[in-house]
């Protein structure tokens, strides 16, 4: 069903319903769109001249000049219009312009005068509905900027419109003691931002505290020395800088999977993680001496800080700071468990190609962002700035404070900004920075936006590797360059 339905068209004055406008004999072409617009124009001013008529006859002064002012917005030369609201046109340059001692008139019958509001309600609703309905059968003729202002001078007309609003996804919201129009996903926002916080903090405040435990024989001969062991239900954490790292994470991933898996659908691991955390320079010995590390894989290892997870229950993170140890092993418990939720067969085995790049890198970077603060752990294919004409700030992706909402917010608004299809269409690996940030800001859109049944069919379907553009448009509802521009929307209204 189109978002933009059309509807039959309301009655105007005296009770006669305003023509339909004339069929085109070729809709597909934007001439025809533009024909029939004017003739729905024309239709409506003269509708509601017949009401301003009326309200003359009833007495109902302000109607009427209120009715006039409505024909101005689809007849700006309106002779009688102009007259009877005290226009006056300049003789060289044709610009009309109303006198300061113009005004306005009171209603002799009020409830008259009622009636002839309601009416004049039901002939602007029937034009903004018929109008929406032309837009939505022209739109793959129109570009996107022509769309935006036929819905702009719609909102213009009638802006309180509820009907309109509706149409175009906006719901009313109080903040503040101000009355404000919205999108839904914004009005979502505002609530679930709050109920996910106070969520993650329940979680890490209830979190268990780890008890301590001892290396087993096989973790003594791995090439690290581990002084800091602890258990929790979950995970067994060891690290080479002490115990207090060590509870630390521990903590952390309890409290994670406790607050993710309702967010996002995911199931716990069947059996306890074994986390291993340590210095980048004992990562070496660490990959030479671990078992069950492909021969190729130890020696990309080598020589750099990164993390290993070879299987649901054996993660290792090695690297130069705690806090990046932290944000690579949330990343990755983050990315087995939507891995291992939505990523295997019916038999067991896992889907070729993984999890998408989107969900990978985009979701995964924003949940640890809303978790520990930190962006630490990112795979970018870096390319020439130069070259592309990249725009500078893709360059604050790597500081430490960057909102990266903001960032996509003037992405999405210059005139380079990525193709949604193409980001998203992208494996990890894949993925260059203007991808990685469209990612994160679809996927914050999603977990903050929208109830979380539908995020959870959304991940399944796109974890079981069909065309995420595909899912998107059937399980939202609507086309690609609409959901772009809800996307887009929700960026404004968000701010940060």
């Amino acid at each position: 069903m189109p978002l933009l339905a059309a509807v039959p068209p309301a009655p105007a004055a005296g009770g006669s319903p305003l023509p339909p406008p004339k069929a085109s004999a070729q809709p597909s072409l934007r001439a025809d769109f533009d024909e029939a617009r004017a003739g729905l124009r024309a239709q409506t001013a003269t509708a509601l001249e017949d009401l301003a008529e009326a309200c003359q006859k009833e007495k109902a002064y302000l109607q009427r000049d209120l009715t006039y002012d409505a024909v101005l917005k689809f007849d700006p030369d309106h002779a009688k219009a102009r007259k009877y609201l005290g226009y006056k046109q300049d003789r060289k340059t044709g610009e009309w312009s109303r006198p300061r001692e113009y005004k306005a008139p009171r209603d002799k019958d009020h409830a008259a005068a009622l009636e002839l509001l309601e009416q004049r309600a039901g002939v602007l609703a029937g034009h903004t509905d018929r109008l929406l309905a032309l837009l939505e059968e022209h739109r793959a003729d129109l570009p996107k900027a022509r769309f935006q202002q036929e819905v702009d001078e719609l909102l213009d007309a009638d802006p309180d419109s509820e009907r309109l609003r509706a149409m175009v996804g906006q719901v009313k919201v109080e903040i503040d003691g101000q009355t404000r129009w919205m999108s839904k996903a914004t009005a979502l926002t505002l609530t679930q931002r709050k109920e996910q916080r106070a969520a993650w903090d329940e979680a890490r405040s209830g979190a268990p505290e780890p008890a301590p435990a001892e290396a087993e024989t096989f973790e003594t001969e791995l090439g690290v020395t581990f002084t800091g062991v602890v258990e929790t239900e979950h995970y067994r954490v060891l690290a080479s800088s002490g115990k207090g790292e060590a509870a630390e994470v521990a903590r952390l991933l309890e409290a994670l999977t406790t607050w993710m898996h309702p967010l996002l659908g995911t199931r716990h691991s069947q059996g306890q993680v074994r986390v291993y955390l340590m210095s980048a320079k004992a990562g070496e010995d660490f990959t030479d001496k671990f078992p069950g590390i492909a021969a190729t894989d130890r020696l990309r290892y080598k020589g750099i800080n990164g993390a290993w997870m070879a299987s649901s229950e054996r993660l290792g993170v090695w690297n130069g700071t705690k806090e990046s140890r932290v944000d690579q092993a949330l990343r990755l418990i983050i990315s087995y468990a939507l891995l291992d939720t939505y990523g295997r067969t019916e038999d067991g085995t896992w889907v070729k190609g993984g999890m998408p790049g989107w969900i990978e890198q985009g979701l995964g970077i924003y949940l640890v962002w809303q978790m520990a603060g930190t962006k630490l752990s990112l795979q970018i294919k870096e390319r020439d700035s130069s070259a592309t004409g990249r725009p500078d700030y893709i360059e604050n992706l790597r500081d430490e404070d960057a909102n990266w909402i903001t960032l996509a917010r003037r992405m999405m608004g210059g005139a380079r900004k990525p193709s949604l299809a193409i980001s998203l269409g992208k494996d990890a690996m894949a993925m260059e920075p203007d991808d990685l940030l469209l990612a994160y800001a679809v996927s914050a859109w999603l977990v903050e936006g929208h109830e979380a049944e539908l995020v959870h069919r959304i991940l399944s379907r796109c974890g079981q590797r069909e065309a995420t553009v595909k899912v998107f448009e059937e399980e939202l509802g609507m086309p690609l360059p609409r959901i772009e521009s809800a996307l887009i929307a929700w960026l404004d209204e968000v701010r940060k």
